[in-house]
C-alpha cells in the first residue's frame, strides 16, 4: 500500500524491545514469519531498544546463567539502544510502583522485570516515532513466532491507508486485559497507546487501586485513545527460554476462556438456588467438574 504524500510504499517499523536472552533460537521464526512478509508489503526499519545484562537468576520462569551480551547484533538493527541497569528513572518508576502491591506474589521480582520491560518499550517507541513511524510491529525478540504475519499485515495496510487507528493483538491470554506479547498497531495514537504504557503505569496504579498487570495495564491504555480499536487475531507465538526451551502456551482464544468462566458463574448460582436439583443431575455435575477444571486452569496460567 503506498504513502498517498510521496506515492511511495509505507514504511514498516519493526520494534524489538526488552532482553534478546534467546534470539539465536526464536531469529529464523522472525525472519520467516515477520520480516519477510513486512518487505513483501514494502521498505522495513528495524528498531531495537535492549538491557545488557549478563546473567539471568528468574525463579519463576526457571532460568539461570549467563546471557550473551551482544546478541541483539543478529537483528542487524538499524536503530539500537543499550541500557546497562541500575538505570535511574526505571528504579525510581519500580519503588512507586511497588507500593500498590506484587500481583505474582514472587519478592517483586516479575513486577522488576515488567518496569524494565515498559522503559524499554517506551525507549523503543519514541525512536520509531521520532522517525515518522506510522506502521509498527512490536516484537518480543524471546517468542518463537508460529504464524506469518502475511494477513494481518494486509489489514494494517489497508486500515493506514484509511486513515484507521487500529491495534492488532493475538486473540488468547487476554487475562480480563488485552495480550501484551506482540502487536501490530497502525496511526499514531495506536503506537502511542500501545508502545508509551510506561507514561499510564502510576495513573493505572492509582484509578484501579491494584498491582500492576500487564494485560490489565495495556486496556487501560488504549482506552486513553478514543480512536484506537483493539483487534484480535490467531497470530501465536510462544516464549523461548534462555536454555531454548520453549514454554508450553495456552492459545485457547479469551472468548472460550470468556464462555468457561461465565458457565461456571451460572452453574454456581444454580447450585445456590436449587442445590437438591443440580446435585442429582449428572450431567450437570460432571459439567461443572470440566468447567472447574478449565477455571482453575485458567487461574493458574495467569
Amino acid at each position: 500500500m503506498a504513502n498517498r504524500a510521496t506515492d511511495r510504499p509505507q514504511t514498516i517499523h519493526v520494534c524489538y524491545f526488552g532482553i534478546t536472552r534467546s534470539l539465536r533460537f526464536t531469529l529464523p521464526s522472525i525472519e520467516d514469519n515477520i520480516l519477510k512478509p513486512a518487505r513483501q508489503r514494502g521498505p522495513v526499519r528495524q528498531f531495537c531498544h535492549v538491557f545488557d545484562i549478563g546473567h539471568i537468576d528468574n525463579p519463576r520462569s526457571e532460568e539461570r546463567g549467563s546471557v550473551d551480551r551482544n546478541e541483539h547484533a543478529l537483528l542487524q538493527a538499524d536503530w539500537l539502544a543499550v541500557d546497562t541497569p541500575p538505570v535511574a528513572d526505571v528504579d525510581a518508576r519500580f519503588l512507586r510502583i511497588k507500593s500498590y502491591g506484587d500481583n505474582w506474589n514472587d519478592d517483586f521480582r516479575s513486577l522488576r522485570n515488567l518496569t524494565h520491560q515498559l522503559y524499554s518499550l517506551k525507549t523503543v517507541t519514541d525512536a520509531a516515532l521520532e522517525d515518522g513511524a506510522k506502521i509498527c510491529l512490536f516484537c518480543r525478540p524471546d517468542l518463537s513466532y508460529h504464524s506469518s504475519f502475511v494477513a494481518t499485515l494486509k489489514h494494517a495496510m489497508t486500515a493506514h491507508a484509511r486513515g484507521e487507528e487500529r491495534v492488532f493483538v493475538p486473540n488468547w491470554q487476554g487475562w480480563d486485559g488485552v495480550n501484551d506479547r506482540f502487536a501490530v498497531c497502525v496511526g499514531h495514537e495506536a503506537i502511542t497507546g500501545y508502545g508509551r504504557r510506561w507514561d499510564v503505569m502510576e495513573a493505572y496504579a492509582k484509578a484501579s487501586g491494584r498491582p500492576l498487570q500487564g494485560e490489565s495495564l495495556l486496556r487501560y491504555a488504549l482506552a486513553e485513545q478514543p480512536r484506537v480499536v483493539v483487534i484480535k487475531v490467531p497470530l501465536k507465538a510462544s516464549r523461548v527460554r534462555l536454555s531454548g526451551t520453549v514454554k508450553a502456551e495456552d492459545f485457547r482464544p479469551d472468548w472460550l476462556i470468556g464462555l468457561y468462566l461465565r458457565a461456571g458463574q451460572t452453574l454456581g448460582r444454580a447450585r445456590r438456588a436449587m442445590p437438591g436439583w443440580v446435585q442429582h443431575n449428572r450431567h450437570l455435575r460432571k459439567l461443572g467438574l470440566r468447567i472447574k477444571t478449565l477455571t482453575l486452569h485458567h487461574v493458574l496460567r495467569r
